[in-house]
């Protein structure tokens, strides 16, 4: 003859199974919030690294007009600001640009400057600044400072929110500098 399980058992059975469930569930839930908050941070690092890497390639191709003038016009040797001018002989605005022609060097000024309205990175036509591109979105901060004649320092810092395991929100942040010697 088989004996079976009283009430009391089957009561305590179940009182164990849902305690072991519950705990379960906090440990997948904290899981799942660490995995969403570790690939959050880790998009931004790399919007913030492609960022960078559309910009300093355009600042490599500054090129002085003539022997007289830098390549870079701001900000000043020794200072900081929230936006780059520099001469480039290829307009980066016209996804078409004409060959360049030595004998008649045509050089159009630009300038990358920090939108804090918009929080965005913008490339533009120093003296048509509705001939615009955008370069970064969610930017909560970008710097240039020039360190020598053709020596730049690019700062930027960008900024998102998340939900943390109790679902509150929570700020993260990621700054990224690079350092770059333009060509004589």
């Amino acid at each position: 003859m088989k004996r079976a399980m009283t009430l009391a058992e089957v009561l305590v059975a179940g009182a164990l199974s849902l305690v072991l469930l519950g705990v379960g569930l906090v440990l997948l839930r904290r899981l799942g919030s660490a995995s969403l908050s570790g690939s959050s941070q880790l998009q931004l690092q790399l919007t913030t690294r492609e960022t960078l890497r559309k910009i300093v390639p355009m600042l490599k191709l500054a090129t002085a007009p003539n022997s007289q003038q830098t390549a870079i016009y701001t900000p000043d040797i020794g200072a900081t600001a929230a936006n780059v001018v520099f001469c480039s002989p290829e307009d980066l605005l016209n996804p078409n640009p004409p060959a360049f022609n030595p004998r008649d060097p045509f050089y159009i000024l630009l300038q990358i400057r920090y939108a804090a309205d918009k929080r965005q990175i913008l490339l533009e036509d120093f003296y048509a600044p509705e001939r615009y591109t955008v370069l970064g979105h969610q930017v909560s901060d970008f710097q240039v400072a020039r360190t020598q004649r053709i020596g730049l320092r690019l700062q930027m810092e960008r900024q998102a929110t998340i939900r943390d395991s109790r679902g509150f929100p929570k700020p993260i942040k990621f700054q990224l500098s690079d350092s770059l010697q333009l060509p004589e």
